[in-house]
């Protein structure tokens, strides 16, 4: 979990299905096209793609754009 906190700063992060670094403004990887989960709450983007809600706050997610 440090890890992603990590990431989460430097703005990337990795795709959960190929492992390409993602955007994370971005809820599309560019590389498999997988579309990812943000938080509607803290607009982060979870690459966690079992989960159903923020790790951080615990609202719902969302698939895809904004």
């Amino acid at each position: 979990m440090k890890k992603e906190k990590k990431t989460k700063k430097q703005g990337k992060c990795l795709c959960p299905y190929c492992e390409e670094e993602v955007i994370a403004s971005c809820p599309l990887c560019h590389a498999c096209g997988a579309v990812l989960s943000y938080c509607v709450s803290c607009q982060i983007m979870v690459t966690d793609k079992e989960a159903t809600a923020c790790p951080e706050c615990g609202a719902p997610l969302r698939k895809g754009g904004k």
